[in-house]
């Protein structure tokens, strides 16, 4: 008996620091399981901040005529009627913190890869509406700027948004009011921020653009907002247009301001925009609208906002001593305009279907002095600048169709017909085949 209980103990005491050592193991394992879990809680965490998003718009295209100038996703080849082509197609990465977030989205299209937003915003931690948003975004300027093109009725933007705000975005900072649903203030909304002017592209200038727009809603039944811009871009000659005369055959023309040096074009813009939505038995019918006017420094050849130093065709010069040629493109003077753009939408839901028809009209008129056959070319211009397609008036009226497939899918027929003002250049004496 007492041999078994000495060999018991004396395997009890081999048997001790093993198992303490098994133990220690198992807790040593259980605690590296534990950290794992941890970092993986951690990890997930994060990831859930980051939101990957987008949208692909593919369509296909017939003009009436080959080779036309269009504002319907560009100018058309100059053998081509007709296209395929990816129109957007959107990848955007969101990171979103309690009072912060960063975007990135990129445009990838068959014609290359270009960016589109990249911004970060500061939301104030004490009342949460005041937020500060810098980097490359849209303009806060009318309504259909910042619309989506994911959710817009009509395949493009207006043509006056086009020409006047090309790109849509633009690289800055601006400080934006938007209340909560809790402070009573919801529908109220303000945005102001200063602009290199140019869009995507570097700036060329030291001039910044100012832009702010305050708006009141009521839900989804009403919105009422005002725009304003105010801003300057640095021609690089010694001559300035902007005041018109006529000629003694009874075009219009441009008379020279040469006062001074280094002119800048101004760009002085209005905006008025609302929309209104209406129930009725026969479905849900939205009107929107926008109102553009004000002054613009565009160039001889376009009204549209340059990205880079406008300049004239290249010159060839060769030196009287050396008899080297230089080509030289001198920069364009700027030249001042009044203006004035809008647009309309009638959209109707069929009843609770997921068919909806669409009417879009759009007018933009880039100099409101001139019209029709006092736009031309005079005997004799001397001191002059004449007029030139730049200045013709364009009023765009679109017929739509849209099949609401799913929530994810949306199917689109769209039909525009162009009208051009008719005048005395050549080539614009009758309306383009331009309808698309």
């Amino acid at each position: 008996m007492n041999r078994i209980f000495i060999l018991t103990a004396i395997i009890a005491v081999l048997l001790w620091p093993a198992g303490m050592k098994a133990n220690a193991q198992d807790d040593k394992t259980a605690d590296s399981l534990f950290k794992s879990i941890a970092r993986t809680d951690e990890t997930i965490r994060l990831l859930k901040k980051i939101q990957f998003s987008g949208y692909l718009q593919t369509q296909f295209q017939v003009a009436e005529k080959e080779g036309i100038k269009s504002f319907a996703g560009g100018d058309f080849p100059e053998n081509s009627d007709s296209r395929f082509m990816i129109r957007r197609g959107r990848v955007k990465m969101t990171w979103s913190g309690n009072l912060s977030k960063f975007v990135t989205q990129i445009d990838i299209t068959e014609k290359g890869i270009a960016p589109k937003d990249v911004y970060f915003q500061l939301t104030d931690p004490w009342i949460r509406t005041f937020v500060i948003t810098a980097g490359l975004f849209n303009r806060p300027f009318g309504n259909e700027i910042t619309m989506s093109s994911s959710v817009r009725e009509s395949p493009e933007r207006a043509r006056v948004y086009q020409t006047l705000f090309s790109g849509e975005r633009d690289a800055g900072i601006m400080l934006s009011v938007h209340p909560g649903s809790r402070s009573g203030l919801s529908w109220f909304k303000a945005d102001a921020g200063f602009f290199n002017g140019t869009g995507i592209a570097s700036d060329f200038d030291s001039h910044k653009d100012f832009i702010g727009r305050v708006s009141v809603s009521k839900g989804n039944a009403w919105t009422l907002g005002l725009s304003y811009y105010n801003g300057r871009w640095q021609s690089g000659t010694e001559k300035y247009f902007k005041d018109l005369t006529t000629t003694d055959d009874g075009f219009r023309v441009f008379l020279p301001d040469s006062t001074g040096s280094l002119y800048s074009g101004r760009r002085i813009y209005y905006g008025m925009n609302g929309q209104v939505s209406v129930k009725t038995v026969l479905g849900t019918t939205l009107v929107r609208g926008e109102y553009l006017t004000g002054l613009h420094g565009g160039t001889s050849e376009t009204t549209v906002s340059p990205s880079s130093l406008p300049k004239d065709k290249a010159v060839s010069k060769a030196d009287p001593v050396t008899g080297i040629v230089t080509t030289v493109a001198p920069p364009l003077p700027a030249m001042e305009r009044p203006f004035a753009g809008g647009l309309v939408y009638v959209v109707h839901t069929i009843l609770q279907t997921k068919h909806q028809l669409v009417f879009k009209y759009d007018v933009y008129d880039p100099d409101t002095r001139a019209r029709g056959k006092e736009i031309g070319k005079p005997a004799g211009t001397g001191t002059f600048a004449t007029l030139s397609p730049a200045d013709i008036r364009y009023d765009t009226y679109g017929f739509g169709y849209i099949f609401h497939y799913d929530t994810n899918l949306k199917m689109m027929l769209y039909y525009d017909i162009v009208r051009n003002e008719k005048t005395a250049l050549s080539g614009y004496t009758g309306d383009l085949n331009d309808n698309v």
